[in-house]
């Protein structure tokens, strides 16, 4: 939890709420000297006082209205004969009139969301005094000018509204923020043009109106001779506008967020563990942050009864706002290719995030650009388009046979063009001179047909028609099936299917499984087949405690009794006294040590998991998002970006699944699902004190589970490279290596 003892802004200690918000008291004796005076000072003089180390009074005054602090709860001028000193020296006494909370109304956490919105209404304010003189209509140099001096509030925005960025390093801080802005940037620009019931015009911080294309974008060069025509600018940009209208500001305007979804977004945004060039503690508390934004976000939600798809629509914005941000991108990259006059610090910092993004999705080469719904390179593109509609097309991996050759096969490389969001649907179709309606009226001429362009361009939309991939949710289910099949031929007649089994013998029969599912993400994730091992390694070791935790619930539902724990083989844990039993402990001693980690599995673990009542897409769904988590430990930054991205395509899959079905209760599953991520998370610690404890008693355990889930805390063993062999040896006798065994 963040210090709220500490002043929101000059952090220092022994502060106290004051005016609105938590400060000390010299803050807030400076709040209360110069809130209200006339005489202040409006320009920032910062950059003159080197020598001291404290902010001059215009920066300090903006954080205590960004913080909270409240003019309107300053106390005016004491008056002897006020008439509330009247009436209590008369005795008389007024009705209390306090907040009252109304029966029956459960009130929900959304603390970060409620600040950040308060404290972005104190941006606004001081924004009209700062841009109190601004133009009506401005210029690409004018609004980028402008740009770059609100870039300074939101930094202080961010600072005052998440005590975690403040106390971040000075370089992650420029990193999150660089990283974020632009998004933001177009954000803001959506919220402006809803202010302003405008969403066909581009509106500046201070609300000004972006001017024509023609006069919007000037030329560095006094030379007439090198400047470029209207004509130019009109063949240059006019895409890029018309793609932010009808893709950008339309759609967004048309969702019509309130203040609060704005603030939400506005946290997402920040805190994306998936921005290039963060390090993994920095990702792992933005992942952290995200969790706390989107159960607020959800909560809110739930208060106000919104729609059920609202939750969607709003994780939809971020993929629009994706796009948007590489739009800006590539006109900055235009202007600085045409001498355009524009502000090079905000130029810098807006392409700061592009320079390891613009490589392909691919095959990670550079010059990379927006093809088929993914940025990828030309000739990956090229490849897209010519092979993914062929009848005629190798289902075989021959990636192995090609040892000596550094790229992918056929198949791999086209199953990681889907995995990175290339679709097929976007491809135009065969061109036919004679066939094709729609060219044969432009061939006749205007004359012959009043369709514009864009009509004879939407003609080819059917509608009504939305195309949906589910591809890796349904390869996971129909891999997990083929792996039951397989568990049946490796368990078959096993000795233990039909007893009680201790720790031991379940540590052992865990075990065997895990190979199984090791195969099974590598069959199923090409993604994963294709890492490193030591990647691999880390992957797996972090996920599979938490995959076994929820696979025992998939059992109880199963063998639908929720009050026992199965093996993989159907086989039945013995009661806790029996199940950790050594000959050295008494029975009461096991339950006393280990009887609350029981009552925890069942209370808190099982039966939650059980009465979610997830269904098979479900689990497979869970069983991809478990695996691809980016705030794992060890996990490189190139590996961290996979997964991020993994889990998006899961996400979108889920959410696109959801969307088709009928019933009312799915969007109500989806937030089950984030709500089992957190549940699991807790039963994994669980899992890893119990282990210890084995440990300590001298309890029999697989040495090799023991190690695996050991791995994760960092403890090193010397049999921890064996595994590996035996994992070889093993997949060789019992998983079948062809398609038709599967």
């Amino acid at each position: 939890m963040p210090d709220t003892k500490s002043c929101l802004i000059c952090n220092s200690p022994y502060a106290k709420y004051h005016f609105g918000a938590i400060s000390c008291r010299a803050c807030a004796a400076f709040f209360r000297r110069c809130a209200t005076t006339k005489k202040f000072l409006i320009f920032c003089n910062c950059l003159t006082r080197r020598d001291t180390q404290y902010p001059c009074r215009l920066c300090r005054m903006e954080k205590c209205v960004a913080a909270g602090m409240q003019e309107s709860l300053i106390r005016g001028s004491r008056d002897v004969n006020n008439q509330v000193n009247e009436d209590m020296k008369e005795g008389t006494s007024t009705e209390f009139v306090g907040p009252r909370v109304q029966c029956g109304i459960k009130l929900r956490s959304v603390e970060l969301i409620t600040q950040t919105t308060r404290n972005y209404r104190n941006l606004e304010t001081i924004r009209s005094i700062i841009f109190s003189n601004a133009k009506q209509k401005v210029t690409l140099h004018e609004f980028s000018l402008e740009v770059k001096t609100e870039s300074k509030l939101v930094w202080k925005l961010c600072e005052t509204s998440f005590l975690e960025f403040d106390k971040l390093k000075k370089q992650d801080k420029k990193t999150l923020f660089s990283n974020f802005h632009t998004k933001w940037s177009v954000l803001e620009m959506v919220m402006k043009s809803v202010k302003n019931k405008d969403p066909y015009n581009n509106y500046s911080p201070s609300g000004a109106r972006a001017k024509p294309i023609e006069d919007f974008y000037t030329s560095a060069k006094t030379n007439k001779d090198e400047q470029f025509s209207d004509d130019d600018k009109k063949r240059l940009f006019e895409p890029i506008w018309r793609y932010r209208i009808q893709n950008v500001l339309s759609p967004l305007a048309a969702l019509k967020f309130e203040p609060m979804e704005n603030m939400a977004l506005f946290g997402i945004l920040l805190w994306d563990p998936g921005y290039t060039n963060v390090s993994d503690d920095l990702a792992e508390k933005c992942y952290a942050m995200r969790k706390i934004i989107l159960n607020e976000l959800s909560c809110y939600f739930e208060e106000k009864e919104a729609d059920d798809h609202r939750f969607f629509e709003t994780m939809d914005a971020l993929r629009i706002l994706e796009r948007a941000e590489e739009k800006c991108q590539q006109e900055l990259e235009l202007c600085g290719m045409y001498n355009v006059a524009v502000d090079e610090e905000m130029k810098n910092m807006a392409i700061y995030s592009s320079n390891s993004m613009r490589n392909c999705s691919v095959c990670n080469s550079p010059s990379a650009s927006y093809h088929f719904g993914a940025i990828v390179c030309r000739a990956c593109a090229i490849f897209f388009r010519r092979f993914v509609n062929r009848k005629r097309f190798k289902v075989y991996c021959t990636c192995f046979l090609e040892r000596e050759s550094p790229n992918q096969c056929r198949t791999c490389r086209m199953e990681k063009c889907l995995a990175v969001g290339m679709q097929r649907d976007q491809i135009q179709g065969p061109r036919d001179v004679i066939e094709n309606p729609n060219k044969m009226k432009m061939i006749e001429g205007p004359n012959s047909s009043s369709t514009s362009p864009e009509k004879i361009y939407k003609l080819r939309i059917e509608p009504g028609i939305r195309y949906r991939h589910l591809d890796r949710i349904y390869r996971i289910t129909e891999n997990y099936r083929n792996l039951e099949n397989t568990r049946l031929t490796v368990f078959n007649k096993h000795p233990n299917a039909s007893k009680e089994l201790d720790v031991h013998e379940f540590s052992i029969e865990i075990m065997k499984d895990i190979k199984l599912i090791w195969r099974l993400c590598e069959t199923t994730f090409p993604e994963f087949n294709a890492l490193c091992q030591q990647d691999k390694k880390t992957l797996f070791y972090n996920f599979i405690i938490k995959w076994n935790i929820l696979e025992l619930s998939i059992y109880s539902r199963k063998y639908n009794d929720p009050t026992k724990f199965y093996s993989p083989s159907g086989a039945v844990a013995k009661p806790a006294d029996r199940f950790y039993e050594n000959g050295k402990l008494s029975k009461n001693e096991i339950k006393q040590i280990f009887g609350p980690y029981w009552a925890y599995r069942y209370e808190n673990v099982n039966n939650p998991l059980v009465a979610m009542g997830f269904d098979e897409t479900e689990n497979m769904t869970l069983l991809g998002i478990l695996l691809w988590d980016p705030g794992y430990t060890n996990i490189n930054e190139s590996l961290a970006e996979t997964c991020h991205a993994m889990r998006k395509i899961i996400f979108r899959e889920l959410n696109s699944c959801y969307e088709s079905s009928e019933d009312e209760t799915t969007s109500r599953n989806f937030f089950s699902i984030l709500d089992s991520l957190s549940l699991i998370e807790r039963a994994e610690q669980k899992c890893r004190e119990e282990i210890h404890l084995c440990g300590v008693h001298n309890i029999e355990f697989d040495q090799e589970r023991k190690n695996m889930i050991l791995e994760c805390l960092g403890v090193k063993y010397a049999t921890l490279h064996q595994p590996a062999i035996t994992l070889e040896q093993l997949l060789a006798e019992h998983v079948p290596h062809s398609s038709e065994d599967m």
